[in-house]
């Protein structure tokens, strides 16, 4: 079901079955490439650096938590580090971790913090012989043109008994906001929302029940 269109020309559909909202058409491997290794910091999306710490700690707290309880004897690798402010956490808190960031601006922050980081896109984990006992992802999953891709992916790196870990806006609040802005302001396409519904950025805000199944198969 159509949420509503962007000036890109690309809109926002609504899954029948699980809700899941979608972008379309879906940018291709290429187009994601080239905006994340050279532009997507330079949009304007994030928040200020100092701002974003603030706002993210809560979660980082209780995504950390998470990873105590249950990876407690292993290697984190967090994919999409930005920043870099998590994986301070997981150094501070004497946990073993690395990263994966396809942005070159973000590669090169990490870098400069002495942090164990590699550039590149999950599909270039390698596929033998390196093993980690968790994954963290934060606002990453909703930036993915193939999930299921994805998931298979990290599930391929992951130790018998690792995790993933993750957090991302969902199929709801988001999409019904933008449709009651646009309706009310008779706009022609549907708010950007400060980077929610950002074409072509975020492709997939899956909804619970979607990501059941996306994980179950």
């Amino acid at each position: 079901r159509l949420i509503g269109t962007k000036a890109d020309k690309r809109a926002y559909v609504r899954c029948e079955s699980c809700d899941t909202v979608q972008l379309d058409p879906v940018p291709t491997s290429e187009e994601l490439k080239l905006l994340y290794s050279e532009e997507y910091t330079a949009v304007g999306y994030q928040l200020p650096a100092e701002i974003l710490k603030k706002v993210r700690s809560p979660l980082d707290r209780f995504s950390l938590k998470l990873l105590r309880e249950y990876c407690p004897h292993g290697h984190i690798l967090e994919i999409g580090p930005g920043n870099g402010f998590f994986m301070d956490k997981l150094r501070l808190s004497n946990i073993e971790c690395s990263g994966l960031e396809p942005s070159g601006d973000y590669y090169k922050l990490l870098c400069e913090k002495g942090l164990d980081v590699k550039r590149g896109f999950i599909e270039d984990l390698p596929e033998k012989d390196w093993k980690v006992s968790g994954v963290y992802m934060a606002n990453v999953f909703e930036h993915l043109n193939d999930p299921s891709e994805a998931l298979s992916c990290i599930s391929s790196v992951l130790a018998t008994d690792g995790c993933i870990v993750m957090s991302q806006p969902t199929a709801y609040l988001g999409p019904y906001l933008g449709r009651i802005i646009q309706i009310f302001t008779r706009s022609p396409h549907i708010p950007d929302l400060g980077g929610w519904l950002a074409s072509p950025y975020h492709i997939c805000l899956i909804s619970p029940r979607g990501m059941q199944q996306l994980c179950e198969r």
